[in-house]
């Protein structure tokens, strides 16, 4: 009776899988991501290096995700490095800042690090970018 049961199971969880990732396959991919899901122009010009803020917030201005890492507070791992990977947004497109603003939920184990020891770290993607 168990294998008749994981048998139906697996028959409909393909039955609902399949449809969903042949139109991913077979739809064009549009854009090439980033601030508006647009096709972007040419690449900005990376401010001069010797200006580190600049950079930073040149860098957070063009990227839309990136990671927050924090030290573990969880029973178990206490003490060790803790990693989320988050949409971050520094403004409206063509007016931001260069100051990254995460949406948080106070359920994510990076904001319960953050409360114990309000140290974290963020490091914006910037790799897929040509400068």
């Amino acid at each position: 009776m168990a294998g008749r049961a994981r048998g139906s199971a697996r028959a409909v969880l393909a039955f609902l899988l399949v449809p969903a990732l042949v139109a991913l396959l077979v739809a064009p991919a549009r854009g090439r991501g980033g601030r508006g899901h647009g096709d972007w122009g040419a690449a900005e010009q990376l401010p001069p290096r010797e200006n580190a803020a600049l950079v930073a917030r040149f860098v957070t201005n063009v990227c839309d995700w990136g990671a927050l890492a924090t030290i573990s507070t969880q029973e178990g791992v206490r003490g060790r490095p803790f990693a989320d990977v988050l949409s971050l947004s520094d403004g409206p497109p063509a007016k931001g800042s260069g100051v990254p603003y995460f949406y948080l939920s106070p359920m994510q184990q990076s904001v319960g690090n953050l409360k114990v020891s309000g140290r974290g770290r963020v490091a914006p993607r910037a790799g897929a970018r040509a400068f």
